[in-house]
C-alpha cells in the first residue's frame, strides 16, 4: 500500500506567529503605490512633453484634466479620417488574414489573439466604408481614455504584485525589488506605446484606434507583468526545491 509519511495540515484556518511581519510587509510593498498616488500627473505631463517632442507636435496642444482629485494631462494632435478605399483595403486583407489563420497550424493561444485583432479591425473598416465621418472621437479622446487607464494601472500593479508575492519565501527585499521592477516597466513601456499609438492615429487615420485600444492597450499590460512574476517565482522554486517545508502554504 501506498502510505504518505507526512501529513501536512490544510491550510484552512491555520494561526501563524509572523502576522505582525506580513503586516510589516505589506506596508513596505504598498510604497509604490503611495508614490504613484503623489507623482502620477507629474508622469503623465511627461509622458505628454514625450511624445509632442518625437513626433514634433505644439506643446500648447496639452490639456489638463481632473482625474482621481489630481491632474492628468493629454495630447491632441489633429487626427484625419481614412478613405474609403483604404477602409475596402483593409477590410479585405483583415478578412484574408483571419482565414490564412484559422487555417494555419500556429497554436491557438496566437492564433485567437490575432483573429481577435482583426476581427476589431474588419468592424473598423466596415464601419468607416458607411459612416467614416460619424466617428464620435478624436486623438484628444483617445489620449484621455489612454491616460486615464495607464493611470489606474499603474495604481493596480503594486496592489497586484503585494498580492502575488506576499506569500512567497523570500525576503522583502527582493520582493519590493520586483514590484519596482515591475511598475517601473510599466511606466516606460506605457510611456513608448503612448507615442507609437499617436504616431499611427495621426498618420494612418482613425481606423485603428479600436485596434489599438482594445488589441494592444491594458489587454498586453497583464502578459508584461505575468511575466515578470513567472520568472522570479520560477528562480525561487530552482533555489528552494529541496526545502519543502518552505512550500508548505502551497498544499
Amino acid at each position: 500500500m501506498n502510505v504518505k509519511r507526512v501529513m501536512y495540515p490544510h491550510r484552512s484556518y491555520r494561526i501563524t506567529s509572523s502576522y505582525g511581519y506580513f503586516v510589516m510587509q505589506s506596508l513596505i510593498l504598498l510604497l509604490p503605490l503611495i508614490a504613484i498616488f503623489i507623482y502620477f500627473p507629474s508622469l503623465t505631463y511627461y509622458i505628454n512633453i514625450l511624445a509632442a517632442g518625437v513626433l514634433d507636435i505644439e506643446t500648447s496642444n496639452l490639456k489638463e484634466v481632473d482625474y482621481l482629485f489630481q491632474s492628468v494631462y493629454l495630447i491632441g494632435p489633429v487626427g484625419r479620417y481614412p478613405g474609403t478605399m483604404q477602409s475596402v483595403y483593409v477590410f479585405i486583407a483583415s478578412l484574408a488574414a483571419i482565414i490564412i489563420l484559422l487555417k494555419s497550424k500556429i497554436a491557438v493561444p496566437i492564433v485567437s489573439y490575432l483573429v481577435y485583432a482583426l476581427l476589431i479591425l474588419l468592424v473598423s473598416a466596415v464601419y468607416f466604408v458607411f459612416i467614416p465621418f460619424s466617428f464620435p472621437y478624436n486623438i484628444l479622446a483617445f489620449s484621455d481614455l489612454y491616460i486615464k487607464l495607464q493611470v489606474s494601472w499603474w495604481i493596480i500593479t503594486p496592489v497586484l504584485m503585494l498580492v502575488s508575492l506576499l506569500p512567497l519565501p523570500v525576503g522583502l527585499l527582493s520582493k519590493l525589488s520586483v514590484s519596482l521592477l515591475t511598475l517601473l516597466y510599466a511606466i516606460i513601456f506605457g510611456m513608448v506605446r503612448y507615442v507609437v499609438l499617436i504616431y499611427i492615429l495621426r498618420e494612418y487615420s482613425y481606423l485603428y484606434m479600436a485596434v489599438l485600444l482594445f488589441a494592444f492597450g491594458p489587454l498586453v499590460d497583464f502578459i508584461y507583468v505575468v511575466g515578470i512574476f513567472s520568472v522570479f517565482v520560477s528562480g525561487i522554486a530552482g533555489k528552494t526545491k529541496s526545502r519543502l517545508r518552505e512550500w508548505n502554504w502551497l498544499y
